[in-house]
């Protein structure tokens, strides 16, 4: 499904690696999803940051040895305040200078 969303956005070309819900026989708070999308980009743990709004991202880069930037426009902002959080943005256009920040 986030294939055929992504195609009618025209967002595909952006995105390198998708992992679902249904791609794995487990998911987040499991760092296996992320572990997936690191193979198949060729990338490390360290060359990597997790962008999530939840609880159950933070614990999925924790987990995954991710730096985790929270979106704090999604429903999950108050629930991950004592979370591990490398950063916090509210509009999508702070997140290139934590992206840059974090020197990723």
């Amino acid at each position: 499904m986030s294939r055929q969303l992504l195609d009618a956005l025209h967002l595909s070309p952006y995105f390198a690696a998708i992992v679902g819900g249904d791609s794995l026989p487990v998911s987040k708070p499991d760092p296996a999803p992320l572990h997936h999308a690191l193979i198949a980009l060729g990338a490390a743990a360290g060359e990597a940051l997790m962008v999530g709004d939840s609880r159950v991202d933070a614990t999925a880069a924790a987990a995954a040895g991710m730096p985790f930037l929270l979106f704090e426009g999604g429903y999950g902002r108050d629930e991950c305040a004592g979370a591990n959080v490398f950063g916090r943005f509210a509009v999508f256009a702070e997140l290139f200078d934590l992206i840059e920040r974090s020197g990723r």
